[in-house]
């Protein structure tokens, strides 16, 4: 079994305890007040919005929560970041950005 669920084409935040490393190729901001996807806010109210991004994979990976957005805020992500996402503990994902192998060795010509 994947340490990560998805389904046709779409990729989700890891659960609880698990990391993974993902590439993102771009991404947007979906507005579509009552999409399943959507953040909530206190009290679940739907925000009318949550983020897509497109991977190196060709999956979408959709982030649909305030911890994992807030993460993603503070680690400053932009198109063309790789990223590792840990989701150590409830409410809480942590976000860094993972420095691309080489495509050669260095001191290659």
């Amino acid at each position: 079994m994947s340490d990560w669920y998805g389904n046709e084409g779409l990729e989700f935040p890891p659960k609880m305890g698990v990391s993974k490393v993902i590439t993102i190729i771009s991404g947007k901001k979906v507005k579509e007040p009552g999409n399943e996807f959507n953040l909530k806010k206190k009290g679940n109210v739907d925000s009318g919005f949550h983020l897509q991004l497109e991977l190196n994979t060709g999956k979408k990976f959709i982030v649909n929560t305030w911890a994992l957005f807030f993460a993603f805020r503070e680690t400053a992500v932009k198109k063309g970041d790789t990223i590792e996402i840990n989701h150590p503990e409830k409410g809480k994902y942590i976000v860094k950005k993972v420095k691309p192998e080489p495509s050669e060795p260095e001191g290659w010509e």
